[in-house]
């Protein structure tokens, strides 16, 4: 435990605290007393030295420049509890589609709401709790059935053409289906019955054949 001096020593600082502390922490760290280590707190997220993620709950502003993808993920459950990724960036992390790179969005049953960390966006959807399952990062399935359901509802706009159907498994979406209002599940049938959600497949090229790629054959 270090002795407060009056001059706080930011490298070794973050060393010792965990990537997001309280000021309880902070004033252990310190040997400070928690009135004291709170008003350190406000004092220093004024300054950009501290972001405030929620109440009692920062991070350094320095982690939060470098931060990656999957560290925000993780962030998404402090900032609400209770909460699992889905939707977009689910589906971006199990390699679906692509195109969310400061965006994370996350099912709850307590409340919807969005919060801004820095560059980040965090993005909160209520659900119906028979509509949510355990875990802390939704399957592909789960996260396309959550994405269905906010459409439904008119609440999320997405293009169905950049979805990788051949990584989805249309069994196991049915299954999970049959917990969803019929509206998701006509659409989950739709899906496999149109030219939606097949990633294009490119043509072969004149080198392609000239080495003997059959145009079959460069379809995989």
């Amino acid at each position: 435990m270090r002795v407060w001096s009056g001059h706080m020593r930011f490298p070794e600082l973050i060393q010792r605290l965990p990537f997001v502390f309280s000021s309880e922490e902070l004033a252990e760290e310190l040997s400070l007393k928690k009135t004291s280590a709170d008003k350190l707190c406000q004092r220093y997220v004024k300054r950009g030295v501290f972001v405030r993620l929620k109440r009692d709950r920062y991070l350094f502003e320095r982690d939060l420049i470098t931060l990656s993808h999957k560290r925000a993920i993780e962030l998404s459950a402090v900032i609400q509890e209770g909460t699992y990724v889905s939707c977009g960036t689910a589906l971006e992390y199990h390699g679906i589609f692509s195109g969310q790179s400061y965006g994370i969005e996350a099912v709850s049953t307590r409340r919807s709401f969005e919060s801004r960390c820095g560059s980040w966006r965090f993005r909160y959807y209520r659900f119906p709790q028979k509509y949510v399952l355990p875990g802390a990062l939704a399957t592909p399935e789960k996260a396309l059935l959550d994405l269905f359901y906010l459409q439904s509802l008119g609440r999320y706009p997405f293009h169905m053409k950049r979805i990788r159907r051949d990584l989805l498994s249309l069994e196991k979406m049915r299954v999970l289906a049959a917990l969803y209002p019929k509206l998701v599940q006509l659409r989950v049938e739709r899906l496999w019955k149109s030219n939606f959600g097949v990633a294009p497949v490119p043509r072969p090229t004149k080198n392609d054949l000239r080495r003997g790629v059959s145009k079959e054959s460069a379809r995989f």
